[in-house]
């Protein structure tokens, strides 16, 4: 029996051992089928990128130099150069735009080339593309540096085109004013000239409203400062500026009279005023022809008054009978 449970004992220990190396052996070989999430991510983006789905290998391989796969850093590198930058490089429109992109694109292939280098990649090919681009993107740039120059100038040169052409419009426009104001100011001067008294009666013209203001402030102006001596002097150089001239005026009648000495005298309604026109030679029957309200034209002496604004002697008819 001794020997029954000895042999019972044996087999129970052989059977737990081979279990053990059986369940080790599973352990084994289920641990080397797990694939590392890198290696991965990097066979995902190699088949992305054989279908011709860059952007998403982009991503797989971003992904794979994340976990720190050496092989992902070149395979995204030379993605970028084969396919984004190889396009970048090929266009023939150099602006601001595609300088501000192809100066990232290098930036960033010189960021991930630098890494694949660092963990011992290489990138050769990818090197040479970069030393070619940068040349381009060099030249380029200073290029559009002196295109930018030559359009500043040319701007400026405009702008001062410009501003010489704004300034003479305005030079222009200043001295036509000037000129419009000074014809105004001939046209002013002439038609007050026309309107005053001196005017009229050199040319032999019915006196104007203003003409005939002008000569009844000069026949009544009167000065008194105190200095009789010197007001007297002003008043009579004031009174002789009309004073015996001859002048038309128009009125309507609204008075006729003889006069003392013989004669009629007419008074008239001048602008408003009264002004009596006297007619020495005249006869009474002649003067009762005419009516209160006509109108009637006379050409008369300038004359003082002590109640009109001035008389007017030794007149005639000039229109109106």
């Amino acid at each position: 029996m001794d020997n029954d449970r000895t042999k019972t004992g044996g087999w129970a220990r052989r059977a737990m051992a081979i279990t053990a190396a059986g369940l080790a052996i599973m352990a084994v070989v289920a641990g080397c089928e797990r694939t590392p999430a890198d290696v991965v991510a990097l066979r995902e983006g190699t088949k992305l990128e054989l279908k011709g789905d860059y952007a998403g290998a982009q991503e797989k391989y971003a992904e794979a130099c994340g976990a720190g796969n050496a092989e992902a850093y070149r395979k995204l590198a030379e993605l970028l150069a084969n396919h984004e930058a190889a396009r970048i490089f090929q266009e023939s429109k150099r602006d601001a735009a595609w300088e501000a992109v192809a100066q990232a694109m290098l930036e960033r292939l010189e960021t991930i080339v630098t890494q694949a280098e660092a963990h011992g990649c290489s990138v050769k090919d990818v090197r040479a593309s970069m030393v070619s681009w940068r040349k381009t993107f060099d030249d380029a740039k200073k290029r559009m540096a002196e295109e930018r120059a030559e359009a500043e100038k040319r701007a400026e040169a405009e702008a001062r085109a410009f501003e010489m052409e704004r300034k003479r419009a305005e030079a222009e426009a200043a001295a036509r004013r000037a000129a419009e104001a000074e014809a105004a100011a001939k046209r002013e001067a002439e038609a007050r000239k026309k309107e005053s008294a001196d005017y009229c009666i050199e040319n032999g013209l019915t006196l104007t409203t203003a003409a005939f203001r002008e000569i009844c402030r000069a026949m009544n102006y009167y000065q008194n400062t105190g200095n009789t001596l010197a007001d007297d002097e002003e008043n009579s150089r004031r009174h002789a500026l009309f004073r015996g001239k001859r002048v038309k005026v128009t009125g309507k009648i609204t008075k006729v009279d003889s006069k003392l000495l013989g004669g009629v005298k007419i008074k008239l309604n001048v602008y408003g005023e009264s002004v009596w026109a006297n007619f020495p030679s005249m006869s009474q029957s002649e003067g009762k022809e005419f009516r209160v309200g006509q109108s009637l034209t006379v050409e008369g002496k300038v004359e003082d008054a002590m109640i009109n604004q001035f008389n007017l002697g030794a007149c005639e008819i000039v229109s109106g009978m």
